[in-house]
């Protein structure tokens, strides 16, 4: 059986994604109530980084290991305890950040979703579709980043 890649969300605030940024952005993580997202994942799907609020893209990581548990802060009130080792691909800055309302109409979670698409990156449990995935990193890849 091949296992297919798949493309998992991830949302973040300025705040957290400020975080994760200054803890080295190798390590990636979930909350408890997310804890069935991270176990599904596997080495070799990606993550694609979401800023709430400012409705943007903001770079994607491979995956690189199993789900694993650990409490150790990496950042100020950190509870993103349910982790994953990564592989940062592509990070933008906030100026080149890819707007979500710039391609949401190419995408099948907001043709399906509409407005309701803030579901998808912060409650939903799965994964995205393939093609979204892949539209999405196009997207991201086109930008000027400061890794990738």
């Amino acid at each position: 059986m091949v296992n297919m890649v798949r493309y998992w969300p991830s949302a973040h605030t300025v705040k957290t994604w400020e975080g994760f940024l200054k803890s080295g952005a190798r390590v990636e993580g979930f909350s408890k109530d997310k804890k069935c997202r991270v176990e599904s994942m596997q080495p070799g799907d990606y993550i694609i980084f979401y800023i709430c609020i400012e409705k943007k893209f903001a770079g994607y990581a491979k995956v690189c290991s199993g789900c694993f548990y650990n409490d150790e802060p990496r950042f100020q009130k950190d509870r993103f305890h349910y982790r994953v080792k990564i592989e940062m691909i592509k990070c933008l800055d906030n100026t080149d950040m890819v707007s979500f309302d710039d391609i949401k109409h190419e995408l099948n979670f907001y043709q399906k979703h509409g407005i309701k698409y803030g579901v998808i990156f912060n409650q939903k449990p799965g994964n995205l579709d393939t093609s979204d995935g892949i539209r999405i990193i196009s997207e991201i890849d086109k930008a000027r980043g400061l890794i990738g």
